[in-house]
Order: structure tokens, then sequence, then C-alpha cells
């Protein structure tokens, strides 16, 4: 009986080990699932012309890559697009890699905002007539001077002038801009930080509509050197151009909830 006992104590403490030496095999190759505390990555953007990683623009909605060909003193890279809806407001970062010169001279930034997807066409020379009706929305920068332009003045490659009234302003809209490095890019460049009112976008469609970029200044697409203009999505630019300033839908991001990236 004695032996038995020690037997069956021997068993179970056999056993105890077995299981612990295997308890630990498994805990080292497949780890418990330990709550483990993780700072959560939320959209908390300012706009100052900084693109900070811990602002959470990684988290935006939308996020393009467009690559720009541009003129020799830049870079022919791609450029990032981040875009991001909030029940207050429309964010924007574009983060311009390809832009290395930091010179602002004559330079100008414009954000098309298609809100309703309804603009599968129009021409600039009928912009202000219809840009009266909802739907369609200007953003007219000018970083030299640093100010929101309520005009924005062009000429198209038959040198005829055109004036186009903007919809968006200082009250509904903060640009900003800086020049520095970024998780994009380890060389010096420019970028752009943009807030606008969500009310100032009138009819909004938050399941479907477009943004387009169009700037003029150190780095442009050379169709038109002359002109000196860029364009994001590229086509963009090109079809300024080619369609005699039409401006087709198609050259848009498109932006939306129910639009599969």
């Amino acid at each position: 009986m004695l032996i038995q006992r020690k037997n069956f104590i021997g068993f179970v403490i056999g056993t105890f080990l077995i299981v612990g030496m295997s308890g630990g095999f498994i805990g080292y190759f497949f780890p418990r699932n330990n709550p483990i505390i993780v700072e959560e990555e939320i959209f908390n953007v300012v706009i100052d012309g900084n693109f900070s990683a811990v602002e959470g623009w990684q988290c935006s909605d939308w996020q393009f890559i467009q690559y720009l060909l541009t003129d020799n003193d830049n870079l022919n890279t791609h450029n990032f697009f981040y875009i991001h809806l909030t029940n207050s407001s429309l964010y924007i970062l574009i983060d311009f890699v390809s832009d290395i010169t930091n010179d602002t001279t004559d330079e100008f930034l414009t954000v098309w905002i298609d809100t309703d997807n309804s603009l599968t066409e129009f021409y600039l020379d009928d912009w202000n007539s219809q840009i009266k009706n909802p739907g369609q929305e200007l953003l007219y920068f000018i970083p030299e001077i640093g100010i929101i332009n309520d005009t924005l003045r062009m000429k198209d490659i038959y040198n005829k002038s055109h004036i186009f009234s903007t919809t968006l302003n200082e009250s509904n809209s903060i640009v900003k801009f800086g020049f520095q490095p970024s998780i994009n890019s380890q060389y010096f460049h420019r970028v752009f930080e943009i807030e606008i009112d969500r009310v100032a976008l009138r009819e909004l469609n938050s399941t479907n509509f477009n943004i387009g970029f169009l700037g003029y200044g150190t780095a442009y697409i050379p169709i038109y050197p002359k002109f000196n203009f860029w364009g994001a999505p590229t086509l963009f630019a090109s079809d300024f151009y080619d369609r005699f300033f039409g401006i087709r839908e198609e050259t848009f991001f498109k932006c939306g909830y129910d639009v599969k990236m």
C-alpha cells in the first residue's frame, strides 16, 4: 500500500510537471491573449503646415498617391494626398514631395470640389454662372502672401483672360503650408494643410464626392511649360488644356464611403 501510494504521488507530481512544461511550451509559442493597452490612433490634426504623424493623418478616410512629372528643379516622384471628412470639417493634407525648392514666387494652389458628384463636364467660361448653384466649390490660396483669395485670375493657352469667383474664403477655410521632411520623403519639400468648414460645402454628398487640385509655380507638369501648371490627379491638368479648359469628373480624386479604393 505504501509503495502504491508513493507511486500514485509520483504519478501526480509527474503529471503536474508534464502539464507545467507543456503549458510553458504552449505559452512560449502561442502567447496568451493577455490584454495589452495600446494607444489608439486618432485623427487629431492641428492646421499649422507641419505634417506630423502623431496627428493621425494616417487615419484619413481617403489616401491617394499621385506620380507627378515635374520640371528639372524638382523631383519626379510620388506625391501624397490625405482627405478626411468629419461632422464639422473637411481636412486635406498635400504632401507635395516633388516640390523641393521652397520658392513661393507666383505660386498658387486651387482646390476644386464636386460636392454632389454631378460635375461630369463644364467649361471655365461658365464657372461663374455654375458656381452660384450648389455642387461645385473652389478654394484659391496664394502662398506668397499667405491668403485665401476670392478671385482667381488665369490665362489660357490662347492668352485669353479668365476671372473666376471662388466660393471658399477666410471665413470658412484655413490653409497653412510648410517646408519639411515627412514620413514620405527625407527631403525638405512643400506641405499644405487645409481645413474647410463642412457647412460651406453646399450639397455635400458624403457617400460620393470628388476633389481635384491645380497649382502654378516651381513644380509643374511640362505639358505647357509657359504656364508652369501642375495638377492632381495629373490628368486634371492635362485635360485642363487639352479640352480648352473643360474639366471632367474622371480627372478628380473620388471620395466617398461607398467608393472602393
